[in-house]
C-alpha cells in the first residue's frame, strides 16, 4: 500500500513526496546511493517526470546495460514519464528500433507515454505515421495489435478524437481480423464521452467544493 499512496500523492502534485523523490534519483544518479526497492517505482517516474534530458538519458543507460527484467520495466515505465515532448518523440522512435527496444516492449513503450498527458497526442500521431510497421509487424488480428489501439485512443473523451479516430481507420480500407479491436476502440471512446457528459458537472463540484464531492457519487 505505501508504493500505491505515494504514486497517488505524486501523480496528484504532494510537493512533500516530489521533493523527496527528486532527491533520492538525485543521490542514486549523482552519488551512486542506492533506492529501496519499494520506493524505485516512486522515484524513478518522479526524477524523469521532474527532471530533464540529463535525468532522461541516465535512466536510459541504465535500462541499456540492466539485465534484470523487472528493473528494465521499471526504467520503460518511468522513461515514459518525462514532461518533455521531443524527449517523449524520441522514446517513441526508439521504441520500434529493434537494437534499442525488444521488439514484444514496443506497445510497453507506447502504451507509458499514451498514459502520459504530455504523450497521449504525440502516440497517436506516432502510431498513424508508422501504421504500415505496426501492421507488418504484428497483424490485424494479434493481441499486441488489439493492445496497440487501445493504448492510443482509450484516453480521448471528445467528439472530435471520436470523428479523427473514425476517420484515420475509415481511410485505412478492410482491416479484417483487426475489425474487431477498431471496434472496440470506438465503443471506449464513446463510453468515455457518455461518462464525462454524465459526471461532468460533479467533477467540477468536488474540485471546487470537497463536501459536495464526499456526499455525491459518480455515475
Amino acid at each position: 500500500m505505501r508504493t500505491s499512496v505515494l504514486n497517488t500523492a505524486w501523480a496528484n502534485g504532494n510537493d512533500d513526496v516530489i521533493d523527496t523523490a527528486t532527491q533520492l534519483f538525485q543521490n542514486w544518479m549523482r552519488f551512486n546511493q542506492t533506492v529501496d526497492a519499494d520506493l524505485k517505482s516512486v522515484v524513478y517516474p518522479v526524477g524523469i517526470a521532474y527532471g530533464g534530458e540529463e535525468e532522461w538519458e541516465f535512466v536510459w543507460d541504465q535500462y541499456l546495460s540492466s539485465s534484470d527484467p523487472y528493473e528494465k520495466r521499471l526504467f520503460l515505465s518511468a522513461l515514459g514519464m518525462s514532461r518533455i515532448p521531443w524527449l517523449l518523440s524520441r522514446y517513441l522512435e526508439y521504441s520500434i528500433d529493434p537494437s534499442k527496444v525488444r521488439t514484444q516492449d514496443t506497445t510497453t513503450v507506447i502504451a507509458y507515454v499514451s498514459g502520459n498527458v504530455y504523450g497521449r497526442y504525440l502516440s497517436w500521431n506516432f502510431v498513424r505515421n508508422n501504421w504500415s510497421l505496426f501492421l507488418e509487424r504484428y497483424g490485424g488480428g494479434s493481441f499486441s495489435f488489439s493492445r496497440l489501439i487501445k493504448y492510443v485512443t482509450g484516453s480521448f473523451t471528445t467528439e472530435l478524437e471520436l470523428k479523427e479516430v473514425e476517420r484515420f481507420f475509415s481511410e485505412q480500407g478492410d482491416q479484417g481480423s483487426g475489425a474487431r479491436a477498431v471496434r472496440q476502440a470506438l465503443e471506449v471512446i464513446q463510453r468515455n464521452i457518455l461518462w464525462l457528459e454524465t459526471n461532468q458537472n460533479l467533477i467540477q463540484n468536488c474540485l471546487s467544493d470537497t463536501q459536495s464531492c464526499f456526499s455525491s457519487s459518480l455515475s
